[in-house]
């Protein structure tokens, strides 16, 4: 593997140094290796790299390695199967970066879900968090995972559906983007966790729903736990906030670049939330913890 001295460049040689990480390309793929542990990137995702070299052990640590000659080799730069560290339910098709199951964990935690639960997962991606959260909630409760790139969602249908096969448990899908309005949004599909929506542009456009609409489509009587990693639109979503007064599910919240935490707090807990921001493990974007004052 050659090092890739332009890549080192733009990096910063002192930092990659600092970390114990070397880079290189490929006329397709970029990769970082730390010791004999190597990620693979497509170089269409190299977007993302910096994650990749900054929580390296959390990336690398997240599925389990091919060997490859001496090296002990993460490829995340095509669509595939992978074995998660920690589950053992069914293989995991990724478009790209995996979903760790520490980032699922800590949301499990918050949530505290039981048999007969009601959940949302809005910005599924592959839908690891639809599946663990199904485990929890059994076929008494209703997992509705909610996902609009048009990259991601023919593996999101895959594990839905080898997760039935496999363990016979249903998650209910919602192929849209979640927003304040239903008239259809632009849409970045990236084929990788970051792809999200926005009004006007030049994305391509998909179907939007307001969260009061998904409730309503599938008759829930009640909601206990929303997880909310939906790429910027958490700055809209929340302008449809008649769910959460009704039914006052605990929420947790990703907040990405642009979008103030405590601007959330702040139309959370004037609605009789308790509200908390912490740190998410792996990722350098908070989370905002809301649930109902009255648990």
């Amino acid at each position: 593997m050659e090092e890739g001295n332009e890549i080192y460049e733009a990096l910063g040689r002192y930092w990659l140094s600092s970390l114990g990480i070397q880079v290189g390309v490929t006329p397709e793929t970029i990769w970082a290796q730390k010791n004999n542990k190597v990620i693979q990137l497509s170089l269409l995702h190299g977007g993302y790299f910096n994650d990749i070299v900054s929580h390296f052990d959390h990336y690398f640590e997240s599925v389990h390695p091919k060997v490859v000659n001496d090296f002990l080799l993460v490829d995340f730069s095509k669509v595939k199967f992978h074995n998660l560290v920690g589950f053992d339910l069914i293989p995991i098709m990724f478009p790209a970066l995996s979903e760790p199951i520490s980032t699922t964990q800590q949301y499990l935690e918050f949530a505290d879900l039981k048999n007969g639960d009601v959940c949302l997962d809005l910005g599924a991606y592959a839908g690891v968090s639809s599946i663990l959260m199904k485990e929890e909630v059994g076929n008494k409760g209703v997992v509705v995972a909610v996902e609009a790139d048009a990259y991601t969602l023919p593996c999101l249908r895959r594990n839905i559906k080898n997760y039935f096969e496999s363990c016979g448990k249903t998650i209910e899908l919602v192929e849209a983007a979640v927003w304040n309005h239903n008239d259809g949004i632009s849409f970045n599909s990236h084929g990788n966790m970051g792809s999200g929506g926005y009004e006007g542009g030049s994305g391509g456009l998909v179907n939007s729903c307001t969260i009061s609409e998904i409730v309503e489509k599938f008759k829930l009587n009640k909601l206990d736990f929303v997880k909310c990693d939906v790429e910027g639109a958490e700055g809209v979503i929340f302008d449809d906030f008649k769910v959460f007064e009704r039914l006052k599910p605990k929420v947790i919240i990703e907040v990405h670049e642009g979008h103030r935490p405590d601007k959330l707090v702040e139309i959370f807990s004037s609605n009789g939330f308790f509200c908390e921001i912490i740190d998410q493990k792996g990722c350098d974007f908070p989370l905002v913890q809301c649930k109902p004052s009255s648990i």
